[in-house]
């Protein structure tokens, strides 16, 4: 199964770790912080949003060491996946 993140890419959920909301994340923890400045640094992230608008809602992780900034927000992508069945059994943490 394939999950749709935006501007025309799909990744297939058997590679899906993490779909992190970037506002609440990288605002109040330092470590998510951390983080994130690192994969930016070693370049391991594909912006898929718009980077001159800012509109990067998520960040995915995958195990291909590849991340994702998608403009679609993770709950959104958290409802697509719920829809076909997905999560169960996954642990959903929201901090909104």
């Amino acid at each position: 199964m394939y999950l749709h993140i935006g501007s025309d890419v799909l990744i297939r959920t058997e590679e899906l770790i993490a779909i992190v909301n970037l506002k609440g994340a990288t605002d109040r923890n330092s470590i998510n912080r951390r983080f994130f400045e690192q994969i930016k640094r070693e370049g391991e992230i594909v912006d898929i949003s718009d980077p001159q608008e800012k509109n990067a809602k998520s960040l995915i992780l995958t195990t291909q060491q590849r991340a994702y900034l998608s403009p679609i927000s993770s709950h959104t992508l958290c409802k697509r996946l719920q829809k076909f069945g997905f999560l169960e059994g996954m642990k959903t943490i929201d901090r909104g």
